[in-house]
């Protein structure tokens, strides 16, 4: 790993490959013992997340815009995912492996709200969504593919349409987001440390204490 630091990574649907994605724009592949494969310069400024195609070695990665890398083949292609210059945050795969979402940072001073989208596995732009008033932290499909969770200034679930089909408020800034196993609950953290559950229908079933 760069001594800049990195903090986009993700092991391939086998487990044989780890990306590691720095703050030079680099992506770094590594076998399962920790040797260094590949080293790949996206052209980036800087790597936020990435996210393996669930069932092949088709690794995107986004941070000024999106980086599309096939390993088989060594083949890279960037896409610009909007027209303004705005910083991305967040990708993750639909488990079906048909497309995936991006979510980014929006820039409230030049009017710009965060979007989240929807794109094919081929890069290809399907929709953008634009209900977030604040910037998409990060994102989480469940297992079945059902539903996506985001964080943001609330928590919501979106189908596969870009539907939103619930959302819940919260005090502060929502921040990460996991599924539990069965996909029935969410675990949400937010900015002042503190760890939120629900379930799948987005009912309040806790929180920890300050």
């Amino acid at each position: 790993i760069r001594a800049e630091g990195a903090r986009a990574l993700g092991w391939n649907h086998t487990g044989e490959l780890l990306a590691v994605g720095d703050y030079e724009g680099i992506l770094s592949i590594f076998d399962a013992d920790g040797s260094l494969l590949r080293q790949v310069d996206t052209d980036q400024k800087g790597l936020i997340d990435l996210d393996w195609h669930p069932n092949s070695d088709l690794i995107v990665a986004v941070g000024e815009y999106i980086s599309r890398y096939y390993y088989r083949t060594d083949e890279l292609q960037n896409i610009e995912d909007r027209t303004e210059d705005i910083l991305m945050l967040c990708v993750d795969w639909h488990p079906g492996g048909q497309f995936f979402a991006t979510g980014d940072y929006g820039d409230f001073t030049h009017n710009y709200s965060p979007l989240l989208q929807y794109w094919t596995s081929a890069g290809s732009h399907i929709k953008s969504m634009n209900d977030s008033k604040a910037e998409i932290r990060n994102l989480a499909w469940s297992e079945d593919g059902e539903l996506l969770a985001s964080t943001s200034e609330k928590i919501r679930l979106w189908n596969e349409a870009g539907e939103i089909v619930a959302q819940d408020n919260h005090s502060h800034l929502l921040q990460g987001v996991a599924w539990n196993g069965e996909t029935t609950q969410l675990i949400v953290t937010d900015d002042h440390c503190k760890i939120i559950f629900w379930d799948r229908e987005l009912n309040r079933l806790g929180e920890t204490l300050d």
